[in-house]
């Protein structure tokens, strides 16, 4: 009966490639450029967003598919505008389910934008329609603000 032998260089060989992947990404993202590491993070934010100022306002519309009004929370601080929401899991999903792909379930998300302007807290008009978030900002000339406000969001 013939042993089997392994040669080290055979054995350690998935493990070495295993350290070559991770050292490759650490040096690939360590020593970016600051423009490119920018584009991937640009790239990851959510919810996607477009600003455009008209006269008299700011129009923040934000892509949140699938989500209703109950599932977000707009806020405003300062000038710091804040969308944030929860995805749900599908419906009909049990602990017992057996996925062979699992892309869909649960997951919060929070995002932040300096608006760099001073907003009418008390006239924000925002609404939700064929998942497009849209904020209508009214801008206020003197910057003397210092509320919160929590938004709400209506068909």
């Amino acid at each position: 009966m013939g042993k089997l032998v392994l040669r080290r260089s055979e054995f350690l060989r998935p493990l070495e490639d295993m350290m070559d992947e991770v050292v490759n990404h650490f040096n690939d993202d360590f020593f970016a450029s600051p423009a490119r590491l920018l584009e991937g993070m640009r790239h990851k934010a959510y919810p996607k967003i477009n600003i455009r100022q008209s006269d008299n306002s700011l129009i923040v519309e934000a892509s949140v598919p699938g989500l209703k009004e109950e599932d977000l929370k707009v806020t405003l601080e300062e000038d710091l505008l804040t969308i944030a929401g929860k995805k749900k899991a599908t419906s009909g999903d049990t602990a017992d389910d057996s996925f062979y792909i699992r892309e869909l379930s649960m997951s919060e998300f929070s995002r932040s934008i300096k608006l760099n302007r001073a907003i009418v807290g008390n006239t924000i008009n925002a609404s939700l329609n064929d998942g497009i978030l849209k904020l209508v900002l009214p801008l206020q000339e003197d910057r003397n603000t210092s509320n919160v406000k929590e938004i709400h969001i209506t068909k």
